[in-house]
């Protein structure tokens, strides 16, 4: 996978529409709604067969009313336990010490007022005479005792469920700034390597035309500059593209090698078997021009006889595989000394910020037998 690449993976349109829905007040609302009567058709059902199996009477309606009221007020009140955390709960580096205490006075606090809701709701399904001051007390005080520690559970489970959003949030916002430093980091690394290769290039290309100058050949060396002109045009306009079709890449290459043989005439010979069916293959920018001036430095420029450069494109088990080789006289340890290695460096580095693992750069040299430059790119990247 290239790691500059701007493009996100494939969106799920359920998921967005999801998304967009939940994002509007209506629709968090019927969720928040659905999600309450699931609750409690789950414990309606749950207390009404217990009911009925020890023999009490029940009817399902009313027993499924009193739990839809009951998680109803739990979901009225999520937003305040939400708004108290948010503010001097656990997300507060001030207030962490008594959060716990806090937000146990909180869920006594609201299952006490929580409960005569409830005991109020239940005497209103049952009918019969109004609750006296006695009796109310009566029954708020069993249903205290038998309700509170089902109270705190769903309190808790309430609160945890806000940290656990709140930590994939925060983990989720750090993952994506972190993706984006590192796109960044990369984008810059490779526009650096880029940057370094025109200057490279117009040099090299400069020094082939006051060579010509040199040689007295005038007329070749005013061609040449035009050459070099339309050239560097066609390479500044590719300067912006990351990859280009293999076939845009040929076109650059031809025009340098122009410029090649227009100083070495026929010591230059090239070589180029191209696999028809790749043309339109994309890949790196500056690709093999780097690689054939390596070849004809180190090939030609320091021998007196023909220098042979072959450039080689092709398929192989699905991937695009490029080599350049030549028939001069190799690298050794005095001719590297003279910067000619930038070129390579500087394609193996751009190659690593493109595909990382998925790119291979091999180079075999040895003095008097030529060197061969391999690339191997994964393919099918149209």
């Amino acid at each position: 996978m290239n790691p500059l690449s701007e493009h996100d993976p494939m969106p799920d349109p359920r998921r967005d529409a999801m998304s967009r829905w939940l994002a509007r007040p209506a629709g968090r609302w019927t969720a928040a709604l659905l999600l309450t009567a699931a609750l409690a058709l789950i414990s309606a059902t749950q207390l009404y067969v217990n009911w009925r199996s020890q023999g009490f009477p029940a009817e399902f309606p009313r027993v499924f009313l009193g739990e839809f009221v009951e998680w109803a007020s739990w979901a009225a009140f999520f937003p305040v336990i939400l708004a108290v955390d948010r503010r001097l709960g656990f997300g507060r580096a001030g207030t962490r010490a008594w959060a716990v205490p806090l937000h146990a006075g909180l869920a006594l606090a609201w299952f006490a007022a929580q409960n005569v809701l409830m005991v109020f709701l239940a005497k209103f399904s049952e009918g019969g005479s109004p609750l006296g001051v006695e009796r109310f007390a009566r029954i708020y005080s069993d249903r205290f005792v038998v309700k509170l520690p089902s109270a705190l559970l769903v309190y808790g489970l309430l609160l945890t469920a806000i940290w656990v959003v709140r930590l994939y949030a925060a983990y989720h916002r750090r993952s994506l700034e972190s993706e984006r430093l590192s796109t960044q980091l990369a984008r810059a690394r490779f526009e650096n390597l880029s940057a370094q290769m025109h200057p490279h290039f117009l040099f090299n290309s400069l020094h082939t035309v006051a060579g010509l100058v040199r040689e007295g050949d005038r007329d070749l060396a005013i061609e040449t500059l035009a050459a070099l002109g339309t050239l560097l045009r066609r390479s500044l306009e590719m300067a912006d593209e990351q990859e280009v079709p293999l076939e845009e890449e040929l076109r650059l290459l031809d025009g340098y090698l122009r410029i090649q043989h227009s100083r070495f005439g026929d010591r230059l010979k090239v070589e180029r078997d191209i696999d028809p069916d790749i043309l339109d293959e994309r890949v790196p920018t500056l690709l093999l021009q780097p690689l054939v001036e390596n070849a004809i430095r180190h090939g030609l420029a320091l021998e007196r006889g023909t220098g042979l450069v072959r450039v080689r494109g092709a398929r192989s088990d699905g991937r695009l595989v490029f080599e350049v080789s030549d028939n001069g006289c190799g690298f050794d340890p005095v001719r590297a000394m003279d910067g000619s290695g930038v070129g390579l460096r500087n394609t193996r580095a751009r190659l690593e910020q493109l595909y990382g693992s998925e790119a291979a750069f091999e180079v075999r040299s040895s003095p008097g037998e030529g060197t061969r430059v391999r690339v191997s790119l994964p393919g099918e990247r149209r």
